[in-house]
């Protein structure tokens, strides 16, 4: 069988499955049409992992590293909201351990991708590890905020949870007292990709 035969086979197989309401969906009988739970996110995360790093990929160059997160997350939550099942996924991973395990494990390789992709970005790093693990951790959690406020009805647009969620983190990063070995009227706004390296290099 062809990978495209295959890949097409596991798509109806999954839509026959995704087109069943949830609620007397068993987990068992989803997880028998898969090798392991793995393979049942695995499509919409290598998708979901493609529009993050275009995303990145095309962003201006002179965007601040939290601008460039919040751009790159809003790519995440378009892309989320546009899939027709994104309700019934995430309904499956809140009831189930371990299809919450599998979609975590999923979302670790795409985390791996989009940091791999900041490292590109952030050339200058003076931390290639740290700095763009951080960044893409915090790229992955502004998209989940916004998808699970706008899910619980908390907000009616997804853009107005994106917006709602990246306020609240500038609010909490915003706080000049809280930042260690920052130089007086540094923000981090400062233009630049580099812009959040510049206290510990001027420290040294």
């Amino acid at each position: 069988m062809t990978k495209s035969m295959k890949t097409r086979k596991l798509e109806l197989v999954r839509d026959t499955i995704y087109d069943t309401d949830a609620s007397v969906v068993s987990l068992r009988t989803v997880f028998r049409y898969f090798p392991n739970k793995n393979d049942l996110f695995g499509f919409a995360l290598n998708s979901y992992g493609d529009a993050l790093v275009a995303a990145l990929s095309s962003a201006p160059i002179d965007l601040s590293p939290l601008d460039l997160v919040r751009e790159t997350a809003l790519a995440g939550v378009n892309f989320a909201v546009s899939q027709p099942r994104l309700r019934l996924v995430m309904d499956i991973t809140r009831r189930n351990h371990a299809a919450r395990q599998a979609f975590a494990t999923g979302l670790v390789e795409v985390e791996d991708r989009l940091a791999d992709a900041f490292g590109a970005s952030l050339k200058k790093s003076a931390n290639r590890q740290f700095r763009p693990r951080m960044l893409a951790h915090l790229t992955q959690m502004g998209i989940s905020l916004t998808l699970n406020s706008w899910v619980s009805g908390e907000f009616k647009e997804p853009s107005t949870a994106h917006r709602n969620v990246f306020a609240q983190l500038i609010r909490l990063c915003g706080d000049q007292a809280s930042r260690p070995e920052t130089k007086p009227g540094s923000s981090l706004r400062t233009k630049g990709r580099n812009a959040l390296l510049e206290p510990e290099m001027a420290a040294r």
